[in-house]
């Protein structure tokens, strides 16, 4: 199951251009995420919009996993 996760999460990744995908490694799936002002000051944004572009991520993730994988909405980590 881990594997099949790694994998779709890796073409979910390949859907993102490159500001997004750069927010999905650093904050989302890193073990030390940036944080929402480190985001902000990188991308000359705010934190409030880092965050809404991080929850626009996180719900995108949550649609395709929902879409690419069967019962996904019943898997506990």
């Amino acid at each position: 199951m881990r594997d099949l996760f790694r994998k779709k999460l890796a073409e979910f990744a390949a859907t993102l251009d490159d500001r997004y995908a750069d927010i999905l490694r650093n904050r989302i799936l890193s073990e030390t995420p940036l944080t929402l002002d480190d985001l902000g000051k990188k991308y000359s944004i705010s934190r409030e919009r880092a965050r809404q572009l991080e929850e626009k991520i996180i719900k995108r993730l949550r649609d395709f996993m929902k879409k690419e994988i069967k019962d996904f909405e019943f898997l506990k980590p």
